[in-house]
């Protein structure tokens, strides 16, 4: 029997949960394998930011797999894809393989994992044409925010106590269920004619769509990427712990955004109970990303100065709040401004220069750190003031009242 809508978006939501606390279970696990193989904390660390290629080219091709096929096929077929090669990651690892031959594996299964999230992105926004953007992107974040709070804590759990090969192994079974779920979804549809650069075209002759695109896809990996590869440095040196105890901090992030998403998604109910809260509630997509932004550059720097690490979670928890306001507030913004056939090829255009944005920035900061020529603090500093400048953005005239 075919699912309604609202029975498909539920049942996108459960896959949504599954796979990214499969991919949450492996993350740690590479890094763990890979800081054991190296032993350098830096290289560890850069293991994140290289996947950021294969997204960019996930991204750059991914219309075109959109014009090919059905959606659900393509979840279907890059779930069952990403189960095998971690099946393989997890031996290669296993048997200790050259470390080129663990990131050739990586880097394939992130392109096939990134074809389902942007197919998932596409799916979601089609099936919920007529309902609330915004309840409708807070719902799909949930389900990741929940896997970024569970899935490093029990990586964790699993490596010191089993090894590295079963979270990998865990998430190998992560994709085979999402693929089983994907059965029961509607087919969905194809976009005509897609094209990675036909967003060229028109971005340009929308100020609000150009505003909102170049934020997310360029301006906005700037200080995250800067963060996202510095936070190993500051768990290692700043704190004394070991790399795959960065998971505290994942884990952290979030729960807060958890908490954020959560709120977002039950800002309508908050209006109409006209409580103390219902101020807040009704602020636009744009100013909730204003403040957010805002209130997270504090929490960079504080997260390094605070005096333990137990504070320090704390504080990334009250960031991964506001890490979760703004990415449901400026992901809403964009299902707001595209329509069916604009959207799976602005977001592949955005991934594509998110990503490559997201690895210049690890990459520049790898080669710092190794030349002496930046510190992690420095790096924080920079990345706080990036988030506070970019904050200010969405107060543009483009953007006021989305």
């Amino acid at each position: 029997m075919a699912l309604n809508h609202d029975s498909a978006h539920r049942r996108l939501e459960q896959v949504n949960l599954i796979t990214s606390l499969g991919d949450y279970l492996s993350l740690f696990a590479v890094i763990s394998a890979t800081h054991r193989m190296s032993g350098s904390v830096a290289l560890a660390a850069y293991t994140v930011p290289l996947s950021a290629l294969a997204v960019g080219l996930g991204g750059a091709t991914f219309p075109w797999v959109a014009g090919m096929f059905r959606a659900r096929a393509v979840m279907i077929g890059t779930q069952l894809t990403s189960g095998l090669l971690m099946l393989l990651l997890g031996g290669f690892i296993h048997f200790e393989a050259p470390l080129p031959a663990i990131f050739a594996v990586i880097f394939f299964q992130t392109i096939s994992n990134q074809y389902f999230a942007a197919t998932r992105e596409s799916y979601s926004k089609n099936v919920g044409a007529h309902s609330d953007q915004r309840s409708l992107q807070s719902k799909l974040m949930q389900g990741f925010y929940s896997a970024q709070f569970v899935g490093p804590l029990i990586s964790l759990v699993l490596i010191r106590t089993l090894g590295e090969e079963i979270p990998i192994l865990g998430d190998a079974l992560s994709f085979f269920v999402a693929a089983a779920l994907c059965f029961g979804l509607p087919e969905g549809t194809k976009p005509d004619r897609p094209s990675i650069f036909r967003p060229l075209t028109y971005v340009w002759k929308r100020p609000a769509l150009l505003q909102i695109f170049v934020i997310r896809s360029v301006l906005y990996w700037i200080p995250t990427g800067i963060f996202n590869y510095m936070v190993f440095s500051v768990v290692s040196q700043r704190f004394g712990l070991r790399v795959i105890d960065t998971a505290w901090t994942y884990a952290a992030i979030g729960l807060g955004s958890l908490f954020g998403s959560t709120w977002l998604r039950h800002t309508k109910k908050i209006v109409e109970a006209r409580g103390p809260l219902a101020a807040l509630a009704r602020l636009s997509d744009a100013h909730v990303a204003f403040l957010a932004l805002l209130a997270l550059s504090v929490t960079r720097l504080s997260f390094m100065y605070v005096p333990n690490v137990y504070i320090a979670l704390l504080i990334i928890t009250a960031g991964g709040v506001c890490n979760g306001f703004n990415a449901v507030a400026t992901q809403t913004i964009r299902r707001k401004l595209t329509n069916d056939r604009e959207f799976p090829e602005i977001v592949g255009l955005e991934l594509v220069l998110g990503r490559a944005t997201d690895w210049i920035v690890a990459t520049i900061c790898l080669g710092g750190l190794y030349g002496a020529k930046l510190s992690y603090e420095q790096g924080i500093w920079i990345s706080a003031g990036g988030l506070f400048v970019l904050a200010w953005l969405h107060l543009g005239r483009g953007l006021r009242g989305v």
